[in-house]
């Protein structure tokens, strides 16, 4: 299946995504980060990527290289976080699902946005169907969607840092 991605450029597609997770009632979410460590002072989370539904995509511009030139001038990231995060992650009738879902709350903790309702975090549902390692999402997805395991390297992405890496591809 072909996914459609889309690069959120302004409130008004923001809102429509907000919109759909409600809609639809889930919400799989995933940061990308310059790797630094979350406490510290050059930590910047770089992309909220969001899906709500099979075969699309959504990437939320935060304190990445290239916001200013894919976004609306009026854009804060902080703004669009928060505004994504009160509705969304705070909502108990969003089911909301995530790899490794404590990196990902520790950042929305980090913005005062709180989880509320159902949580389901994939690594912890792997491990405790077999605890052994690997544990990491791209192992899981050679495994399991070998088809769509190489997708980083096809471009030469698994060579950038993800906050070297450009929105569009």
């Amino acid at each position: 299946m072909k996914t459609i991605c889309k690069i959120i450029s302004n409130y008004k597609e923001l809102d429509r995504l907000i919109k759909l997770c409600k809609v639809t009632g889930y919400a799989c979410i995933d940061f990308e980060t310059n790797a630094e460590k979350i406490y510290n002072h050059d930590f910047k989370p770089t992309i909220l990527s969001v899906t709500c539904m099979p075969g699309y995509g959504y990437s939320i511009p935060l304190e990445h290289f290239e916001t200013k030139s894919h976004t609306e001038k009026k854009w804060n990231w902080k703004k669009a976080l928060r505004r994504f995060g009160k509705k969304v992650i705070e909502n108990p009738k969003i089911t909301k699902i995530a790899w490794n879902a404590k990196f990902d709350l520790q950042i929305f903790e980090k913005y005062k946005i709180y989880l509320r309702g159902t949580l389901i975090d994939g690594m912890l549902a792997k491990y405790v169907l077999n605890e052994e390692r690997p544990n990491g999402l791209k192992d899981m997805v050679q495994r399991y969607l070998p088809w769509a395991a190489n997708y980083e390297s096809d471009k030469g992405f698994d060579r950038i840092p993800w906050d070297k890496k450009p929105l569009k591809p």
